[in-house]
C-alpha cells in the first residue's frame, strides 16, 4: 500500500503539511470523457472530505476572508519507496464550505479538479469581447494579436435582380410648353426605405426633369401612364412644331454597379385620331445615360408605316412584346417614347382640341433581371484559430491558451504551425462589421464578443471537432485547449492492458445510433432575394435503420449563406437596424489572389495612373512597396511596384516601377502579389451546375454536403458491422439542393469528382474512403480491474489511446469513456467505448524508469495469441 502525504497551499503558494482529511479512504479520481468535446477530462470526487485541527483552521480564515473567492489547493503526494511524488492537486470549492464546532470541530467541504480547467468548464457561456486585451478578472493583460481583427476586402457576389411591373401608375396631367413632370420610376436596386427584395420594381415620385433634355430637338412634351383602360386625350398646346413627344419614365438604374440587364416589356393598345390627321406614328423605347450626355434609341417598337395618313375618326392598334440586354450603368434611365406628326389643314394648331388620344391595354408589363455585381467593401474580420485563443485566454485569465494544427496557420498566435491547416483561413464577423457599421454610434465601437460555446456550436457541425486540456509546452507549468477534428481524441496507440478481467459488462448505447441526421445552417437568407439559390442551407438524410428514431441534429449557428452575407453588406451604412447585425457570419478565405477592379486612366507621365473612385477598397488597395499585376487592359497587362501614393479627395494617383505606361482609361483589374495575403475565397468550384454566378460564390468548401462527409464516421457508428455499402440518403432540404460539383483546391479535398448537394453519400463519392469508415462501436464495456498510480498518471500522460481488455469471453480494444479510480484500494471501474481496430496499425506504450515513451517497433503492440 502507499504511503500518502497531503499539503494545503495557500493563495500565496506557501504549503502546509496536514493530517489525512477524513474520507480520504473513500475518495475517487475520475478520468471522464467529455460526451460532446471528446477531450478528457481529470478530476477527483472528494466532496465528503473532512478537515481538523490545523487544516481547519486554514480552511476557516481563508472563506472567513474571501467567501467564495477563497483560492485554496489539495497537494495530494504518494511515497511508492522511491519518495513522495504528486499524485493530484485539486481546488477546494468555497460555494459548498460548511464549518461545524462542538463537541468536535471541522470543516467540510469538496474538492474540484484545479485551476483553469474549472474555470474553463465553468464558463463556457460566458461571452468575451474579442477586441479585448484584458482578462475576465480585468487585470490580467493578455496579448494583442495580429488577425484579431484585421481589414478584409470582401468583394461582391453576384446577385440577380429581378422583379416585373404591370401598369402600375402615378397620376400626371399633361401640360404645354416644355414640361417638367414628376415621373413614374420603376427602380432597380435596394430599397432604401422598405426591406424589400433587392431588385424589386416600385414605382415612386422623383425628382423633376425637363423632357426636352430627352430628345435632340425641341419638340412639345407629354407624360402618360400605363393604366389598364386609362385614355389620354391630347389637346394641341399653342406651339410651331407639329412634331408632339410624350414619355413615360420606365426604370431608373440604382445600386447595380455596371450590368448587362435582360429587358422585356409588352407593350398594346391603340392609338385614335380625334380632331386631326395623323402622321408618322411611333412607339419608341429611348435609353438615357447617367451622364445625361446622349440619347440612345434602343428599339423602334411600332411604326405605322412613316408616311402612312391616318385620317381623322380613325384608329391603329398596336402591341409589342419585346426582349433585349442591356447595358446599363448606375443612374441609367430608360424611357417609353412616342411621336405624331399632326396634319391640320388651314388651322393653327393652337385650336385644335382632342387631337388625338391612345388607350394601353390590361397587362402591359415592363421586366428586368441582371446578375449585379457592386463595387468591393472593407469589413473587420477575426481569423478564427486566434477567436479560439483569445475566448479560452480570457475566461481563464490567461492560464490556458488554444492550440490547433486544424485551425492553425504558419503565422497563427499564440502559436503557429508548419502547415495551413483545413480549416486555417476561416474568419469571423458579425452583420455590423460587414456593413460596416460597428462604429455608428461615434465613439462607441460596438461589442463583438463570443463564448467557448458558441464557438463550438457554430464550428462543431461543420467540421466535426473536439476539444480538451493538455499541457504546454510552450509555457511550462500551465495547461492549453486543444481544438481538433474529433478523431484526433481518438489515437491508435495502445497505452494500458487488462488481463483475466473478473466480468466483462457490454451493453448497447442507444443515444449514439441514429437514424435521421441533419446538417448545415441554421439561418439562411431567404428573403431578400435569390433565396431559392442558396445552397448553404438544411439538409436531412436517413440510414437504413428502422427500429430506431433518434435525430442527430448538427447545424451549425454561424451564418455561411453568401446571399446573407452580400446583402448584409449592401445594406452599407444605413443606420436603421438589420436582422443579421448582431449575427455570426463565417467567411472562408485563401492567400494571395486579391484582384480588384476600377476604371482606371493610365498615363505615361511619371510612371503613374489614376484610380477615379470614392470606394474605400479601392482607394485602400494600393500600399508603397507591394507587388501587383495589371491585366484586362489593352496596352498596359504586366508586374509593377507601386513606390508611391498620392490620395487627393478620391482621386489616386499611383506611382509605380516596373513597367512602361502607355497612355488609356480602362477598366482594369489589379491583383496583389503580397505573399501569404489574406483575401476571400470565391468560386472555388469545378464543373458547377444549377448554381447562378458559380465563379462569385461563397463557402463551398463548407457547404451542407461536405458537412456531412465529415461527419460520416460519426454516423455509421450507428451500423454494428460495418458495411462498405452504407449510405446516408437524402431525404429533404431547404433552397438549392441541386447545386452541383467539386472544389477545384486541392488542399483538404475529400470528394472525389462533382456531387450534388442531394446526392446519397457512400464511400464512392470520397477521395479516400478511409474518411468515411468508423473505428467506434455504439456500445460501452464495463468491467473493475487493478489499477496502480503508475497506470493512472500514464492515462493522464496519454489519455487518448487504446485500453486493451481480456477475459475467457471477450476480448478487445477501447476508449476511454469514463474510469473512476480509486487510489487508497488501488482498483478502477472501466468504461470504455469498443474500438474497431486492425492490430496491424496499432503502436505500443513503452513504461520506462523515467517515464513514459511510444514506441513503433514491429508496427503492432502485443496481442495474445
Amino acid at each position: 500500500m502507499p504511503d500518502w502525504r497531503f499539503k494545503i497551499l495557500d493563495r500565496n503558494a506557501v504549503a502546509t503539511v496536514i493530517d489525512e482529511p477524513v474520507g480520504w479512504d473513500g475518495n475517487t479520481s475520475e478520468i471522464k470523457r467529455h460526451p460532446d468535446w471528446h477531450g478528457i477530462f481529470f478530476t477527483n470526487q472528494g466532496d465528503t472530505f473532512s478537515f481538523y485541527g490545523p487544516a481547519r483552521k486554514l480552511l476557516k480564515d481563508e472563506y472567513e476572508l474571501y467567501a467564495s473567492e477563497g483560492d485554496m489547493v489539495l497537494i495530494m503526494e504518494e511515497d511508492c519507496g522511491n519518495g513522495y511524488e504528486e499524485f493530484s492537486r485539486g481546488r477546494f470549492d468555497f460555494l459548498k464550505y460548511y464549518h461545524s464546532c462542538g463537541d468536535e470541530c471541522f470543516v467540510k467541504i469538496p474538492v474540484e479538479k484545479y485551476g483553469e480547467i474549472l474555470e474553463l468548464t465553468n464558463r463556457i457561456n460566458q461571452k468575451v469581447n474579442l477586441e479585448s486585451v484584458k482578462a475576465f478578472d480585468e487585470v490580467t493583460d493578455l496579448p494583442a494579436y495580429n488577425k484579431l481583427p484585421f481589414d478584409l476586402i470582401i468583394p461582391s457576389k453576384g446577385i440577380v435582380l429581378k422583379n416585373d411591373a404591370e401598369n402600375e401608375a402615378i397620376n400626371a396631367t399633361p401640360v404645354g410648353g416644355d414640361v417638367d413632370k414628376i415621373l413614374g420610376v420603376i427602380e432597380i436596386g435596394m430599397d432604401k426605405t422598405v426591406s424589400g427584395e433587392i431588385g424589386g420594381f416600385s414605382f415612386e415620385a422623383q425628382p423633376k426633369y425637363t423632357m426636352s433634355d430627352l430628345v435632340s430637338s425641341d419638340p412639345q412634351v407629354y407624360v402618360v401612364e400605363l393604366v389598364p383602360g386609362d385614355v389620354f386625350t391630347y389637346i394641341v398646346p399653342d406651339y410651331y412644331s407639329p412634331t408632339v413627344n410624350f414619355a413615360k419614365e420606365f426604370a431608373n438604374v440604382n445600386d447595380i454597379g455596371s450590368a448587362d440587364i435582360e429587358t422585356s416589356f409588352l407593350i398594346s393598345g391603340k392609338i385614335k385620331a380625334v380632331n386631326a390627321d395623323l402622321n408618322d406614328i411611333s412607339l419608341l423605347f429611348i435609353k438615357r445615360s447617367a451622364s445625361d450626355v446622349y440619347t440612345e434609341l434602343v428599339k423602334e417598337i411600332i411604326h405605322a408605316d412613316r408616311f402612312v395618313h391616318l385620317t381623322k375618326g380613325n384608329e391603329v392598334s398596336f402591341s409589342k412584346a419585346y426582349i433585349a440586354t442591356l447595358n446599363l450603368t448606375e443612374g441609367d434611365r430608360l424611357y417609353l417614347l412616342m411621336t405624331v406628326d399632326l396634319s391640320t389643314v388651314g388651322l393653327p394648331h393652337s385650336f385644335i382640341d382632342n387631337a388625338f388620344e391612345i388607350t394601353f391595354d390590361v397587362g402591359n408589363y415592363f421586366r428586368m433581371e441582371a446578375l449585379s455585381h457592386t463595387a468591393p467593401t472593407i469589413s473587420k474580420v477575426f481569423m478564427i484559430n486566434e477567436v479560439i485563443s483569445r475566448i479560452t485566454e480570457g475566461i481563464t485569465n490567461n492560464k490556458l491558451k488554444a492550440i490547433s494544427n486544424y485551425f492553425g496557420r504558419t503565422d497563427s498566435q499564440p502559436y503557429n504551425q508548419p502547415f495551413d491547416g483545413c480549416g486555417a483561413l476561416e474568419v469571423v464577423t458579425d452583420g455590423l462589421r460587414i456593413r460596416r457599421q460597428e462604429n455608428k454610434v461615434p465613439g462607441k465601437t460596438n461589442v463583438f464578443s463570443l463564448s467557448i460555446d458558441d464557438i463550438f456550436e457554430g464550428l462543431n457541425p461543420i467540421h466535426n471537432i473536439g476539444m480538451g486540456i493538455e499541457k504546454d509546452t510552450n509555457r511550462p507549468g500551465f495547461n492549453r485547449l486543444r481544438v481538433e477534428p474529433w478523431s484526433f481524441f481518438y489515437q491508435r496507440v495502445v497505452v494500458m492492458r487488462c488481463i483475466d478481467v473478473n466480468k466483462i459488462e457490454r451493453k448497447a448505447f442507444e443515444k449514439e445510433i441514429y437514424s435521421t441526421f441533419q446538417f448545415g445552417y441554421n439561418k439562411w437568407e431567404a428573403e431578400e432575394y435569390n433565396g431559392l439559390d442558396e445552397f448553404l442551407t438544411k439538409r436531412i438524410y436517413r440510414t437504413t435503420l428502422g427500429q430506431v428514431k433518434n435525430d442527430l441534429v448538427k447545424l451549425s449557428k454561424f451564418i455561411s449563406s453568401g446571399y446573407a452575407e452580400e446583402v448584409t453588406r449592401r445594406k452599407g451604412t444605413d443606420s436603421k437596424d438589420w436582422r443579421y447585425d448582431k449575427e455570426t457570419f463565417i467567411i472562408c478565405c485563401i492567400r494571395g489572389g486579391l484582384s480588384i477592379s476600377a476604371i482606371t486612366t493610365f498615363t505615361a507621365v511619371g510612371g503613374s495612373f489614376y484610380i477615379i473612385t470614392n470606394n474605400p477598397a479601392v482607394l485602400n488597395f494600393f500600399t508603397v512597396g507591394t507587388a501587383y499585376t495589371i491585366s484586362n487592359t489593352a496596352f498596359n497587362n504586366g508586374n509593377f511596384i507601386v513606390t508611391a501614393i498620392d490620395n487627393f479627395s478620391g482621386t489616386v494617383q499611383v506611382h509605380v516601377s516596373g513597367i512602361a505606361l502607355i497612355d488609356e482609361t480602362i477598366q482594369a483589374t489589379f491583383t496583389d502579389n503580397t505573399p501569404n495575403q489574406i483575401s476571400v475565397e470565391r468560386g472555388n468550384v469545378t464543373n458547377p451546375e444549377n448554381i447562378i454566378d458559380p465563379d462569385t460564390i461563397l463557402n463551398w468548401r463548407i457547404r451542407p454536403l461536405y458537412n456531412a462527409m465529415r461527419w460520416m464516421n460519426r454516423v455509421l457508428e450507428s451500423y454494428r458491422q460495418f458495411d462498405a455499402n452504407a449510405k446516408l440518403i437524402f431525404t429533404d432540404g431547404d433552397a438549392n439542393y441541386f447545386a452541383k460539383g467539386e472544389m477545384t483546391d486541392p488542399h483538404c479535398k475529400i470528394e472525389a469528382a462533382a456531387v450534388a448537394e442531394n446526392d446519397t453519400i457512400n464511400l464512392t463519392i470520397y477521395k479516400d474512403s478511409d474518411d468515411a469508415k468508423p473505428f467506434l462501436l455504439p456500445e460501452r464495456v464495463i468491467y473493475e480491474y487493478p489499477m496502480t498510480s503508475k497506470e493512472y498518471k500514464l492515462l493522464e500522460l496519454i489519455p487518448y489511446g487504446l485500453i486493451y481488455f481480456e477475459n475467457d469471453c471477450e476480448r478487445g480494444y477501447g476508449f476511454i469513456d469514463d474510469i473512476k479510480y480509486t487510489p487508497e484500494a488501488g482498483l478502477a471501474t472501466f468504461n470504455l467505448i469498443p474500438a474497431i481496430v486492425d492490430a496491424s496499425t496499432l503502436r505500443r506504450t513503452i513504461i520506462t524508469q523515467d517515464g513514459f515513451d511510444i514506441d513503433n517497433e514491429d508496427g503492432k503492440y502485443w496481442e495474445p495469441e
